[in-house]
């Protein structure tokens, strides 16, 4: 007992501190608790829209909290953009707007509608199949949980395929074959699968975005762009041709030498959109461009023969589609985030172009819009290896260029006679 007594004098103290001390508590506690309520009341509120509908029990709750609600016909509340928009709200027209149709055969457009359907900005994916043999995969490829569509269509129904899109993907009416065939050879080979994909555009869609992936791309375009120009549809800015698999091969071989990233490593592309004409700017590259001359030589050699080195593979055949898709699918969505109105769109790309005199279509890099092309950048300075190389390049684009351009007489001609 005696060691449990307290003197009067120490109780009076002790009560005063509990005293001075309640109100802290209890402020304490009274923010703790309108914290709790706020967190619960958005959470609910975040959920319910999501939903378009409230619960009776959760309306209650939030009226008791005062949490202001919004009817469903008022929708989801708006979330700000990470990126600004040049085209206004970006939040009033949806982040899944965009709807792709890709023309071709075989695994690379499957494994790109593959890709696209987890892309958030791609809405539909229409994947009109040249040869009539991925049925099966693209159905699989329907069971994956995200909301982008995809839809079927046989060849045969390749103009229902391009209806409502926005942009428009032009790949090889089947898989692209590894061999020692050139680029006359190639072009003669896919160039008629081209022109009827082109001549039915200009019908059913003639302002569509058109990315070209269709081989070789530095005569295949310029094929494309003679048929919308006979159709009086032609505009250079709607019209691009890929170069993404170079891009994204020369940025990873970059990366690789110096230990970095490849998602954060940038190489712009000029040139042409081939094996043999186009050119890296190494040193024109983020976040390194320091590259030795034995360094760069032996990046572009590399470049310019992975496709021979994936050929001396025995068991593949089929081409690069895997790494082909995946680049296809980074060149799409970044001229959907044009088309969304994001500012910092920005690809290599081979268009139409006055950034040389001598050479009609060239690659540079772009900045894309609701229009397609908005901005080049232009040839800037470059190395003396570079220059020589696009010195190189410009005989063998031009070459290319004219022989889609008397592809098109040609058959102009022969269909007079007709």
């Amino acid at each position: 007992m005696a060691a449990d007594f307290q003197a009067p004098e120490q109780l009076r103290k002790r009560r005063k501190s509990d005293r001075n001390e309640l109100p802290d508590r209890v402020t304490r506690d009274t923010r703790a608790m309108s914290s709790l309520r706020k967190n619960l009341g958005e959470f609910l509120l975040f959920n319910a829209n999501s939903r378009h509908h409230l619960s009776s029990r959760s309306i209650s709750i939030l009226r008791k909290h005062k949490v202001k609600t919004k009817s469903p016909s008022q929708g989801r509340p708006a979330i700000k953009p990470a990126v600004e928009s040049s085209r206004g709200d970006f939040t009033k027209r949806g982040p899944d707007t965009v709807s792709v149709a890709l023309i071709g055969g075989g695994t690379t457009p499957a494994y790109t509608a593959l890709l696209l359907k987890q892309a958030p900005i791609i809405k539909r994916v229409h994947i009109a199949d040249t040869i009539d043999k991925t049925a099966s995969l693209i159905l699989d490829a329907s069971h994956v949980d995200t909301s982008t569509k995809i839809r079927y269509f046989k060849r045969n129904n390749m103009i229902e395929a391009m209806q409502e899109v926005d942009i428009i993907a032009i790949m090889d009416e089947e898989d692209f074959t590894l061999g020692k065939a050139s680029s006359h050879g190639q072009f003669l080979a896919g160039s008629q699968h081209v022109k009827v994909v082109a001549e039915k555009m200009v019908h059913c869609c003639p302002t569509a975005l058109v990315a070209v992936f269709a081989h070789p791309v530095t005569a295949t375009l310029p094929l494309i762009s003679e048929i919308y120009k006979r159709a009086g549809c032609w505009d250079p800015n709607r019209i691009v041709g890929s170069v993404a698999i170079d891009s994204m091969r020369i940025q990873a071989m970059a990366a690789n030498l110096f230990d970095l990233n490849p998602a954060f490593t940038t190489v712009p592309i000029v040139g042409g959109a081939d094996a043999c004409t186009v050119v890296p700017l190494l040193s024109r590259a983020k976040p390194v461009n320091q590259f030795s001359k034995e360094q760069q030589n032996s990046l572009i050699h590399t470049l310019r023969a992975s496709d021979n080195e994936l050929a001396s593979i025995g068991e593949c055949r089929a081409g690069p589609t895997l790494s082909a898709a995946a680049a296809a699918t980074k060149f799409i969505v970044t001229l959907a985030c044009g088309y969304c109105g994001f500012k910092n769109a920005v690809a290599s790309a081979f268009v139409r172009s006055n950034v040389l005199p001598v050479c009609r279509y060239f690659a540079t890099e772009l900045q894309f819009g609701p229009g397609g092309v908005e901005k080049s950048f232009g040839l800037p300075k470059v190395s003396s290896v570079e220059l020589e190389l696009v010195e190189q390049a410009i005989p063998i684009i031009n070459a290319n260029v004219d022989l889609a351009v008397n592809f098109i007489r040609a058959n102009s001609k022969l269909r007079s006679k007709m």
